[in-house]
């Protein structure tokens, strides 16, 4: 194999080599993040998501209890920022372990028909539609409901998630598996053991593929969906590119080390 074809060769196999790489770097970073359920709890109980949920719950109806006549505070007590919190971590829980949900209002629409009950005593109303009463208690119950279930989008999301996480341990292993199989043919067939090169490559793709997203999507205006759904996205992306920068400085202290191990080796000979 003449000089030439070994160059050419060798430097195409270890730009090949740094996008895998690349991407088992991404993989496992995915794994431990986006598709892991308990880190995604960590980063909603973080953003206070809860609350923001809650809040949005309770700003929703109270459009419809201002239309009904009711005076503001009959949403008071009729669900707690505790009950929401529950019913959310189901929906995630459910998400993440692919089955299905069922967001529970009894205790809202227990609540909320006393509320009302004790509004009509309280200003004496005497004739009264129950079909009306039931409407209402219905609609906010609706409201309560599809405001937690994040209005459908949850199976969406949960068809994404389970999707990757049944492929992503098989992209780990053809990924790893890849790169040791070009690696051997790097040192074998083309009889390059400069590895430091390797790492230059992957801190060059890291950059590259960072700066390249960073250009086409606005991370600091970042909004999915809605604000309970943005916020715990927002700290897991800033964590992922976190991570990655990391990464990116490792690799290249590492192509450091190695090309100065494999000059003094060089010399030596």
């Amino acid at each position: 194999m003449n000089n030439k074809v070994r160059l050419i060769g060798g430097y195409t196999l270890l730009f090949i080599e740094s996008i895998l790489l690349c991407l088992l770097v991404l993989c496992l970073i995915f794994n431990r993040t986006f598709l892991n359920k308990e880190y995604v709890l960590n980063k909603i109980k973080k953003a206070d998501s809860y609350s923001t949920l809650f809040n949005s719950i309770k700003t929703e109806m109270s459009y419809y209890t201002e239309q009904s006549g009711f005076e503001d505070d009959i949403l008071d007590d009729t669900f707690t920022l505790d009950e929401v919190t529950t019913e959310f971590n189901k929906l995630v829980n459910s998400i993440y372990d692919n089955t299905q949900v069922e967001i529970d209002s009894s205790n809202f629409k227990e609540r909320l028909n006393k509320k009302i009950d004790d509004f009509i005593e309280k200003n004496n109303f005497k004739i009264v539609d129950e079909s009306e009463i039931k409407g209402f208690v219905d609609k906010l119950s609706e409201i309560y409901e599809n405001k937690i279930k994040l209005s459908g989008i949850s199976n969406y999301v949960k068809s994404i998630i389970n999707n990757f996480k049944s492929k992503i341990n098989n992209y780990i292993l053809i990924f790893s598996i890849a790169i040791v199989v070009l690696t051997a043919i790097d040192i074998f067939v083309f009889k390059r053991k400069e590895l430091s090169v390797l790492f230059f490559f992957l801190t060059f793709v890291i950059i590259a593929v960072n700066l390249n997203i960073r250009s086409v999507i606005d991370f600091k205006h970042l909004f999915v969906y809605n604000q309970t759904v943005t916020d715990p996205v927002n700290l897991i992306v800033d964590d992922i590119f976190g991570i990655i920068l990391w990464i990116s400085v490792i690799s290249f202290i590492v192509g450091i080390i190695l090309s100065i191990i494999e000059k003094d080796e060089k010399n030596k000979k």
